[in-house]
C-alpha cells in the first residue's frame, strides 16, 4: 500500500503505533507524510489537538483490522517532514531512522534492533525491551533504557546530558567532546576509557571528570562492559571509585515503594516486576 497523509500547519507532534514488521523512517520536505506498507498492513490516522496519530495494524481475516501482537506483517517505510516531535511505539521488528531533525524524539520497542543515523533533536528517549540500539546522535538531553541488548552511541556536539541504563548488555560510547563528567554504576562488567582498562564494576561506582566536565554522562547497568572513547585532547582530571549497591531501575523502585507502603501485595509486586522484564530483581522486595 502506498499513500500520503497531509500534515497541517498546527501539527507539532507525530505519534506512530506500529504492528509487527520492520520500519524505516526518512526525512521529507513539504507538508505531507509519504508511506509504503507491506501487503498485510493497513493504516489509519487522525489529528488530536496538535498531534497527528498514525496507527499501523495487520489485516483481519475477513477484512476487519486488528492490532498485531507479534510476527512480521510486512515492512513499513515513512517519509516525515522535518522539525516535528515524533513518538514511535513499535511492537516488533527492526527500526531504522535516517537523517532527521526534530524537537522531541521518543522510541518504544518491544523487540527488534534500532539503528539511527544522523539524528538531531533537543530531547531523545528510547526504551527497548529486547534488541540492540546503534545511534549517531546530536541532542541536549538523552535517556536510553535497554533491558536486554547492546547500546552503541556516537554523541556529537557539546552541551549534552545523557542517561543510559540497562539490565544486560554492553555499552559503547564514542564522543566528539573531550570534556565529560561520567558516572558509571554496575554490578558486573569491565570499564575502559580511550583503550585504557579502568577495572571491573562489581558493586562499585566509577566517576571520571575530563577537562572540566561540560557534558554529563550517566551509565547504570546490571551486567555488561562499558567502553568510552572521547575527543582529542582529553585529560583525566579526576577519577574516583566508590562502594555502592546494585543498580535498581526507577520502575522497580516505584513498585517496591508501593509494596513497602502496603498499597499492593507481595504477589502483585512480583508480578509487576516480572512483567517489566526484571525477574532477577524480585528479591529486592525482601530488603
Amino acid at each position: 500500500m502506498v499513500g500520503t497523509i497531509p500534515v497541517g500547519e498546527g501539527v507539532r507532534r507525530i505519534s506512530i503505533e506500529g504492528a509487527g514488521g520492520d520500519i524505516n523512517i526518512y526525512s521529507e520536505e513539504g507538508n505531507e507524510i509519504r508511506y509504503t506498507l507491506g501487503e498485510n498492513l493497513e493504516l489509519s490516522s487522525e489529528v488530536i489537538d496538535d498531534k497527528l496519530v498514525i496507527r499501523i495494524f495487520g489485516k483481519g481475516l475477513v477484512g476487519f483490522p486488528f492490532f498485531s501482537f507479534g510476527g512480521h506483517n510486512g515492512d513499513i517505510e515513512l517519509h516525515i517532514p522535518q522539525d516535528k516531535s515524533i513518538d514511535l511505539n513499535i511492537k516488533s521488528g527492526d527500526m531504522g531512522f535516517s537523517k532527521y531533525r526534530g524537537d522531541e524524539i521518543s522510541i518504544k520497542a518491544a523487540s527488534g534492533d534500532v539503528s539511527i543515523e544522523n539524528l538531531i533533536c533537543n530531547s531523545f528517549k528510547a526504551h527497548l525491551t529486547s534488541g540492540d540500539i546503534d545511534i549517531d546522535l546530536s541532542t541536549k538531553n538523552g535517556n536510553i533504557n535497554c533491558r536486554a541488548g547492546d547500546i552503541r552511541i556516537k554523541l556529537r556536539g557539546e552541551g549534552w546530558n545523557m542517561d543510559i541504563s540497562g539490565v544486560s548488555g554492553d555499552v559503547d560510547i564514542d564522543t566528539e567532546s573531550n570534556s565529560i563528567d561520567i558516572d558509571i554504576r554496575g554490578i558486573n562488567g569491565d570499564v575502559s576509557m580511550n583503550g585504557n582498562h579502568l577495572g571491573s564494576g562489581i558493586f562499585k561506582t566509577k566517576h571520571l571528570v575530563t577537562n572540566g566536565g561540560r557534558n554529563k554522562l550517566k551509565i547504570n547497568i546490571v551486567s555488561g562492559d562499558v567502553s568510552i572513547t572521547t575527543g582529542e585532547g582529553t585529560e583525566e582530571l579526576n577519577i574516583r571509585e566508590e562502594k555502592t549497591g546494585p543498580y535498581i531501575p526507577e520502575e522497580v523502585k516505584k513498585v517496591k515503594e508501593m509494596y513497602s507502603a502496603g498499597k499492593i501485595t507481595k504477589e502483585d509486586a512480583i508480578k509487576l516486576i516480572e512483567v517489566m522484564g526484571y525477574e532477577d530483581l524480585t528479591n529486592l522486595l525482601e530488603e
